[in-house]
């Protein structure tokens, strides 16, 4: 996403004075445009996944065996993921 706002023209912040598009203002902004974008992305196809685990108590089924916390959050994501493309 960041390499096709850097070769459009008419796009990227604005700024007092030149502000180069593929400059490292320009591009921090982009960095933290599309991480605050992905962050809500994100937490809305997983979060109510690990929210249903919870509410429901499965969650004492699936911590039985040593799991981290990584592999959990991986898991529920993919899970996630292709949920939403079988319902499309």
């Amino acid at each position: 996403m960041t390499l096709f706002a850097v070769s459009a023209t008419n796009f990227g912040p604005i700024g007092a004075g030149k502000v180069l598009l593929n400059g490292p203002f320009a591009i921090a902004v982009y960095c933290v445009q599309l991480t605050s974008f992905g962050t809500v992305i994100i937490s809305a196809i997983f979060g109510t996944s690990i929210l249903r685990d919870f509410q429901l108590d499965t969650y004492q089924l699936i911590f039985t065996k040593p799991l981290s916390k990584f592999a959990y959050l991986g898991g529920r994501w993919a899970g996630s993921m292709l949920d939403r493309r079988h319902h499309q």
